[in-house]
C-alpha cells in the first residue's frame, strides 16, 4: 500500500499537465485493492524469480574471476528441459480458463488460479534467462574488439530493464525451447570424428 501511495503522488506531480499519464494515474487508483491483492497473492513467486536472478548475476560475477573450465560450463548453452515448456502451456491454460475469453467453461477457483499465475511468473522469468542467454550465445561469438562487446553488453543491459524490450528476452527463450534456436543438439565436427 505504501508503494502505492508513493507512485501515485511521484506520478500526480511528474504528471502535470499529460493527460495520458493522469489517466494511468486514475486507472492506478481506481484498481488499488486489485493491484495490492495481485502482488500479495503473486509473492511466492516474486521472490522465487529474484533469488533465481540474484543467483544468476552472482554466478555471471564469478565466472569473470574463475573462467569456465569447459564448454558444458558455458551459461550460454544454458536451456531450460522440454517438460518445463509443457508445464507453461498448463499455466497458461489454466490462467486462461479461469480468467479469459474462456473463462465460462469452468468454474472458477481461485487456489488453481493463484497457483497458475505464480507458475507463469517464474516460469517466464526462467525462459527471460533463456532468451538472455540466447542473445550472449551468439552475441559473444561476434569478431569483434573488447570495447564493442563492452557496448553491445551495455545495450543489452539497457534492454533487459525496459519491460518493452525486456519481453524480446522471454520471447526468445521461448522460441528457443521450441525450435532450439542456437542448435546445441547438432553434431559437432568432433562428434563426427573430424579434426579441427
Amino acid at each position: 500500500g505504501e508503494v502505492l501511495d508513493v507512485a501515485i503522488a511521484t506520478g500526480r506531480e511528474t504528471a502535470k499537465g499529460d493527460m495520458d499519464a493522469m489517466e494511468a494515474i486514475g486507472t492506478l487508483e481506481a484498481r488499488r485493492q486489485w493491484y495490492e491483492r495481485w502482488v500479495t497473492r503473486l509473492m511466492p513467486s516474486l521472490v522465487a524469480s529474484g533469488a533465481v536472478l540474484s543467483l544468476w548475476v552472482n554466478v555471471i560475477y564469478s565466472r569473470w574471476f574463475t573462467g569456465r573450465k569447459n564448454d558444458r560450463d558455458d551459461l550460454c548453452r544454458w536451456q531450460l528441459p522440454m517438460w518445463v515448456t509443457y508445464l507453461f502451456m498448463v499455466c497458461a491454460s489454466a490462467v486462461v480458463l479461469q480468467v479469459g475469453p474462456l473463462a465460462g467453461l469452468l468454474p472458477r477457483w481461485e487456489p488453481a488460479l493463484v497457483l497458475a499465475a505464480n507458475g507463469l511468473v517464474l516460469l517466464v522469468t526462467l525462459y527471460w534467462l533463456q532468451g538472455a542467454a540466447v542473445a550472449n550465445f551468439y552475441f559473444l561469438r561476434l569478431r569483434v574488439g573488447p570495447v564493442t562487446k563492452m557496448v553491445g553488453i551495455g545495450f543489452q543491459a539497457v534492454l533487459m530493464v525496459r519491460p518493452v524490450t525486456s519481453v524480446m528476452y522471454a520471447a526468445a527463450g521461448m522460441a528457443d525451447a521450441w525450435f532450439d534456436l542456437r542448435r546445441l543438439d547438432a553434431p559437432t565436427d568432433d562428434d563426427n570424428g573430424v579434426e579441427r
